[in-house]
């Protein structure tokens, strides 16, 4: 008998709980996570659909969904419903059913002035529960225009490609200098050549010429004339 109570006193401890948490005695702890997209980029006097992802475990209720806009150090609640004493009345809109997740804030007309981040933040009604209200990591949202992008993603390709034809150009430089330099070895060696046979057929010549000078000279000399010495007058008397 005694073995019989202590087998079934754990399975009776097990209903005896789930019977109270039916009954809200004892409530299970309420669970939220926020997701938000890190960056949003638009163009000026556009629409904006900054989206906001939310799951709940063992939550109750209908959560109370709030959006936090931060401009520099200034942070400001947004009014996401009608707000005719806000100056931008109109232009904030929960734009998703809070019921299945989603709490998407909407922004009409955006200017360079809606930059910034903005802060998505879901919490239910718990008495204890921290874990019942959180905040995503917030969206940065940039209103900038798309001619400006363009212009600096053309600057970027334009010096990308300067640099690609300074190194093919460099390469190309290395490539025909060893080329050049023997182009210019054998073009020296044969002027050496040629120039060597221009020097001999010079000293060739001007031998020949030296030669034929010496010739000529010994050829056109006039004889010698002998001139008599003088006359042996006693020759004469003999006579």
């Amino acid at each position: 008998m005694g073995l019989g109570v202590r087998c079934t006193t754990p399975l009776a401890l097990l209903l005896l709980v789930m019977d109270l948490r039916t009954a809200g005695l004892v409530a299970a702890t309420c669970v939220v996570a926020v997701q938000q997209k890190p960056l949003v980029v638009r163009q000026p006097a556009s629409n904006v659909t900054i989206t906001c992802n939310f799951t709940a475990h063992h939550c109750s209720g209908q959560p109370q969904v709030t959006w936090y806009s931060i401009h520099g150090d200034r942070s400001r609640k947004l009014c996401v419903e009608e707000c005719p004493d806000e100056e931008d009345a109109g232009r904030f809109q929960l734009h998703a059913p809070v019921g299945k997740g989603k709490a998407n804030l909407r922004i009409r007309q955006v200017t360079g002035k809606d930059s910034g981040v903005y802060v998505c933040t879901v919490a239910y009604k718990h008495p204890s529960a921290l874990t019942a209200r959180q905040a995503g990591n917030g969206t940065t949202l940039k209103v900038t225009d798309d001619r400006g992008i363009d212009l600096w993603l053309k600057s970027i390709l334009i010096a990308v490609l300067s640099i690609y034809a300074l190194c093919i150009t460099i390469n190309l430089l290395q490539t025909l200098k060893p080329s050049r330099k023997v182009d210019l070895q054998n073009r020296t060696s044969s002027s050496l050549v040629e120039e060597s046979g221009s020097l001999a057929l010079q000293a060739i010549a001007h031998e020949l010429h030296s030669k034929f000078r010496t010739g000529s000279c010994s050829s056109l000399s006039p004889p010698q004339q002998h001139t008599a010495g003088p006359v042996d007058e006693s020759i004469y008397q003999n006579v």
